[in-house]
C-alpha cells in the first residue's frame, strides 16, 4: 500500500468580497448561456457578455473608495441583466 505525503505550505488566498462573488456568478452564468448556443435545436435566448464591464466595475470598487457605491450599483444592474 503506497502512502502519501503532503505539505503545508503559506499561500496568499483570495478573500471574497460580495464584488467579487457577484463576478463570478456572472462568469459561471455567461459560461453555461454560451455552451446553451452550441445544443441543437439552439434555445431561442440571446445574451451579451458582460465579463469586461463587470471586472471593471470590480476593479473601481476595491480600487477607489470614493466611487464605491456608483460601482457598486452599476454591478448590480450588470448582474440583474445577466441573470434577467
Amino acid at each position: 500500500m503506497a502512502h502519501t505525503v503532503s505539505t503545508a505550505v503559506d499561500t496568499n488566498v483570495h478573500y471574497p468580497t460580495e464584488s467579487t462573488l457577484l463576478q463570478e456568478g456572472i462568469r459561471i452564468i455567461t459560461k453555461s448561456l454560451a455552451r446553451g448556443k452550441d445544443l441543437d435545436p439552439q434555445p431561442a435566448y440571446t445574451f451579451f457578455n458582460h465579463q469586461r464591464a463587470v471586472k471593471r466595475k470590480v476593479l473601481s470598487i476595491q480600487n477607489n473608495p470614493k466611487k464605491r457605491n456608483k460601482g457598486y450599483k452599476a454591478l448590480l444592474k450588470l448582474t440583474a441583466k445577466v441573470v434577467g
